[in-house]
């Protein structure tokens, strides 16, 4: 088997059957090579089923995963996967015809134990559109490679749906189960802290379909702050600065409330927020030119950029006092990667 690509997932009877289908369109392949993990987290929407009316004998395969969460099930999945490469990819995204291809190029060109590209991040609603620009500008996610459509290659400390040489799970173990969000983030940075080596490569392009309300938004990047905070304290170290900026702001901004309580001057708020807002304002504006979008567009952008930094930054701010205690406990928690019976199937 060549790559195995699995797919963790919980009620995504929307995209999934467009998911799958992206992964059997690849060219420049021979598709008997590819297996199909799906890894559904109790689905309840008809995910499943759909699913199941896509079996083909050994190449789709479902996976149940009693724990729901996208660690959990990775491992799961990892632990019968026979490909000389594993892939992740969501449920909700899809593959160009050539990114297996262009992947496996990539990995053998550059010798690194992962290769990872651009994703284009898209939706059909209104609002769904604004955060899908947001989430791909500088403003919103800073120098976010595989977000931001860079063109040029080069190594980085991580990336969007890896694309991993299966020797290096044996060698580092799997996902981290404690972390509900960023364990991709934090296997990644795992591997480049071991010496070993990821390649952007912008040949290598996926889509994905973004939050189609800025509540789902502000939960996401809430989410990703909070167990940032585990991440850091796991790896000992801070992958980017950039990640570090959000809870800065909210800080800033909690100080200066504070300020105007006890003094009454709201000189910080005041600078603090308008820095801010003019800055968001400036973005907003040149993204819009950028792409030909209407400039009536800019307070709902904005917004967007809102969302995604104070979701972020309250969620570090509140992981920092949830995890307090964990500085010192930097174990992996990978119980359902069962390395004895990959190593069997792969070597």
């Amino acid at each position: 088997m060549i790559v195995s690509i699995i797919i963790p997932c919980r009620n995504e009877v929307r995209y999934i059957k467009e998911a799958i289908n992206s992964c059997l369109n690849q060219k420049n392949i021979d598709l008997e090579g590819i297996e199909i993990i799906v890894v559904d987290g109790d689905s309840n929407d008809g995910t499943k089923e759909k699913v199941r009316l896509m079996l083909q004998g050994n190449q789709i395969k479902l996976v149940h995963n009693q724990f729901i969460y996208m660690p959990h099930g990775f491992n799961i999945a990892l632990s019968q996967a026979l490909g000389k490469y594993i892939m992740v990819m969501s449920g909700h995204s899809t593959l160009e015809k050539d990114y297996i291809s262009n992947s496996i190029k990539a990995i053998t060109k550059y010798d690194v134990q992962c290769v990872s590209g651009t994703i284009e991040t898209i939706q059909e609603n209104f609002i769904g559109k604004i955060i899908s620009i947001s989430q791909s500008s500088l403003f919103g996610v800073g120098n976010s490679t595989f977000r931001t459509n860079s063109k040029k290659g080069r190594y980085v400390e991580t990336g969007v749906f890896g694309f991993y040489d299966s020797k290096v799970f044996l060698e580092i173990g799997g996902m981290d189960e404690e972390l509900i969000k960023n364990q991709d983030d934090e296997f990644n940075f795992r591997l480049v802290q071991s010496g070993r080596k990821i390649w952007f490569d912008p040949t290598i392009k996926s889509k994905y379909f973004s939050r189609t309300s800025l509540t789902y938004l502000f939960k996401q990047y809430f989410l990703y702050g909070f167990y940032k905070v585990r991440v850091f304290q796991k790896r000992k170290g801070v992958a980017s600065s950039r990640q570090l900026v959000p809870a800065i702001f909210i800080l800033s901004v909690i100080v200066s409330i504070l300020l105007i309580i006890l003094t009454g001057n709201n000189i910080y708020f005041t600078i603090i927020f308008g820095i801010y807002t003019f800055t968001s304002l400036t973005f907003s504006f040149a993204t819009l030119v950028k792409r030909k979008k209407n400039l009536f567009f800019i307070p709902i952008l904005q917004l967007s950029y809102f969302v995604i930094h104070s979701s972020y930054g309250l969620g570090f701010i509140l992981g920092l006092i949830y995890f307090i205690n964990k500085w010192n406990k930097r174990e992996t928690k990978d119980s359902n990667f069962n390395k004895l019976n990959f190593a069997k199937h792969n070597y």
